[in-house]
């Protein structure tokens, strides 16, 4: 990655780009956009603090730990979520624009029938993507996701696969993370690993070479309301997050964790994607939360390297010591370490249980992952709000901030060389805010992952993640490594392969 040192002129510049749009946003198509997915990009002139965060922004290029502390350290961080007042700051009003974000096809959210709580009734179609309902992630165990349609797989050189957060809303991710390409692919000015917002020098993705997958973790409420189809995984609540096991279908009982290895070891294989080299992991609010966590218990594999973790205002962590900066609620010392806030207590999942007692290399491993934090520096909502989460911090930023610090200092006091820290000015907890920032575009769609082998992939088993699914209390052998024994899909000559391998 091209680094450029932050100098006075280049925040000027980007000041003069922000100020700009703002002052034309009037004239911005993106006014008819949907309220919630209106990107805010314009640096917040509250009390003088968007100098402040444009220079955070810019620290974290070249020293992300640094910014981390200086983004701690801002007023109006600590202690404000009670109230609210600038986690709410103008979201209803502030429809300030970078250049490129502007005249760019918007795909709006799907509309779906139910209910967060009562469970949704069906999975709805997508413009532009297909629902895929004959993934196999265990025998007789369909995971149903989305996935970009009619794509050809010899094309394909990179997967962006995107949680959806605490609503289950696979459907709404899936279209943030469209949006998001269209606006990489139609505004080359748009993509930037440069502090001074300046292109980053790599070779730009076409958009026949992405392949959007959006999984869909669904619960028992979406069983009973109709969303989930005879055969197909959901999860209690919302532990699909954490790792646990499913709760059916029948007496299936695999690990959410599993299943992403699934995924990737079927990316990675070179018979059905001879072309693919990167994936990214991503996720905002609890769908970070399940990235953070899968990014430090993943089973390891040969192509782990070539897989990007991309992790958005999680409402916590699972953190990598039992030290924690704020120890002061009492009501859960003697268990705020435990899964899945540490990887302490009897709550870990069975996917990782034996490692966490027995291996000590965790830490190591995944302190030689792609992992790439991203936080709004208006994000000083509450977020997770249980006991063992108050212990990592007040918010979303300052949690996050104070983990950067503490994975740094488990690497000699810098980030690892394959971690970085980005701070976005003037975003509080706001999906597509964060994930179509000039810098987000860089890492979903460009940026080849720091560790990085030229051919990374899995031939066979040899290259999958090594895992044993729970069944009931006992196990089976991993649906990732049987994978490439049975079912892989072939097409004749011409035809357009279609995601997915079935378990017979």
């Amino acid at each position: 990655m091209k680094v450029v040192a932050a100098t006075s002129s280049s925040v000027l510049s980007l000041a003069a780009a922000v100020l700009a749009a703002t002052a034309s946003s009037s004239a911005d198509p993106s006014a008819q956009r949907p309220a919630h997915l209106v990107r805010r990009q314009a640096a917040s002139q509250v009390d003088g603090m968007g100098v402040a965060q444009l220079a955070i922004y810019q620290q974290a290029f070249t020293d992300p730990v640094a910014a981390a502390k200086a983004a701690n350290a801002q007023p109006y961080i600590a202690g404000q979520y009670a109230t609210g007042n600038l986690y709410r700051y103008n979201l209803a009003t502030d429809n300030g624009q970078l250049p490129w974000n502007t005249n760019v096809p918007f795909i709006p959210e799907a509309a779906v029938n139910g209910s967060v709580d009562g469970g949704w009734q069906a999975l709805p179609e997508i413009q532009g993507m297909s629902l895929n309902r004959t993934f196999a992630a265990a025998p007789g165990a369909v995971m149903p996701f989305y996935q970009t349609a009619g794509y050809d797989s010899s094309k394909i050189k990179r997967a962006v696969m995107i949680m959806p957060g605490k609503p289950r809303d696979c459907w709404k991710y899936t279209s943030l993370v469209q949006n998001a390409l269209d606006v990489y692919i139609t505004n080359p000015q748009s993509v930037s690993s440069n502090p001074d917002g300046s292109p980053s020098g790599n070779a730009r993705t076409s958009q026949d070479e992405v392949l959007i997958l959006g999984p869909c973790w669904m619960n028992q409420n979406d069983r009973a309301a109709g969303a989930i189809q005879e055969g197909e995984l959901y999860w209690r609540n919302g532990q699909w997050q954490s790792g646990m096991a499913s709760r059916g279908p029948g007496d299936t009982a695999v690990s959410s964790y599993q299943v992403m290895d699934a995924f990737l070891d079927t990316l990675f294989d070179k018979t059905q994607f001879p072309s693919l080299d990167a994936v990214v992991v991503a996720g905002h609010s609890m769908g970070a939360q399940m990235v953070q966590r899968y990014s430090v218990v993943k089973q390891p594999a040969s192509y782990d390297g070539n897989v990007t973790f991309w992790i958005g205002n999680p409402g916590s962590y699972v953190w990598l010591t039992s030290t924690r900066p704020n120890q002061s609620n009492t009501s859960c010392q003697a268990d705020y370490d435990n899964w899945a806030y540490g990887l302490d207590g009897s709550g870990v999942p069975n996917y990782v249980r034996d490692r966490v007692k027995h291996d000590k290399q965790i830490v190591s491993t995944f302190q030689t992952r792609n992992v790439h934090y991203n936080y709004g520096l208006l994000d000083n909502g509450q977020g997770d709000t249980a006991c063992e989460a108050s212990y990592q911090g007040a918010n979303h930023l300052e949690r996050g901030c104070q983990f950067v610090e503490s994975v740094a200092a488990l690497s000699g006091g810098s980030l690892p060389s394959t971690q970085t820290a980005n701070f976005m000015p003037n975003v509080s907890h706001q999906d597509y805010s964060m994930l179509s920032y000039n810098v987000s575009l860089y890492r979903l769609f460009e940026e080849v992952p720091a560790g990085a082998s030229a051919n990374g992939s899995s031939s066979g088993s040899s290259g999958s993640s090594k895992n044993t699914a729970s069944k009931g209390s006992g196990g089976s052998a991993s649906a990732a490594s049987s994978m490439y024994n049975v079912g892989v899909l072939a097409a004749a000559a011409g035809v357009t392969l279609t995601f997915g391998v079935g378990l017979l």
